[in-house]
């Protein structure tokens, strides 16, 4: 199908824009550990779901197919402190106040890293430029919604997941595939004089 083409050209498409900020996964190498999220940011397309529109499309060959594609991105933070206060003896209670005060709050990165991300995939996306999202026709793409999850803690680091819903239109050729003939057959002889197999047909 012509959608499942179109997933695999936005994946290219965001991986030509990628620049350094993040790294597009398929579903299936998509990294799970924390530390790998923290080196690289992951960027996940998904086809979500998918409507035919009876309206636009023929019975006989061609169906309009409005898609929506879920992009999902992951990042992550750690905390930073002056460890050597907190760790020196001799350090006065203002300098320990003063050295936890200065920590970066983690969850906080986090979040100001999504909302980076998320606004710099919004801008390619959107860029008049990129309406075809790499294929050769009218996608008529919009983003729909954008969302945030809650910071999930994995060790010293804080994860933060945040997705696009994008919908784009393609157009599925139908009666292209042809079925493959079967190699054999059933031979089945009925003995018409037999009374007891009368009124069956084969």
């Amino acid at each position: 199908m012509k959608a499942f083409k179109l997933k695999t050209s936005i994946e290219t498409f965001l991986t030509q824009y990628a620049d350094g900020k993040y790294t597009v996964l398929s579903p299936q190498n998509r990294k799970s550990d924390a530390q790998n999220i923290f080196d690289m940011p992951q960027v996940t397309v998904f086809y979500s779901e998918g409507s035919i529109d009876r309206s636009k499309s023929s019975i006989n060959s061609t169906c309009h197919h409005d898609c929506t594609f879920n992009i999902w991105l992951q990042v992550a933070s750690k905390a930073t402190v002056n460890v050597s206060v907190l760790q020196n003896p001799n350090a006065t209670p203002a300098q320990y106040a003063a050295a936890l005060a200065e920590a970066t709050n983690a969850s906080q990165i986090a979040d100001e890293k999504a909302d980076k991300l998320l606004g710099f995939l919004f801008d390619i996306i959107m860029r008049p430029e990129n309406s075809k999202l790499g294929v050769d026709y009218i996608t008529n793409r919009w983003i729909t919604r954008i969302s945030k999850n809650q910071p999930a803690t994995m060790g010293a680091i804080v994860i933060m997941t945040a997705s696009i819903s994008l919908t784009a239109s393609c157009v599925e050729e139908v009666g292209c595939e042809e079925g493959i003939s079967g190699t054999g057959g059933v031979d089945t002889i009925v003995d018409l004089q037999d009374e007891s197999r009368q009124g069956v047909a084969t």
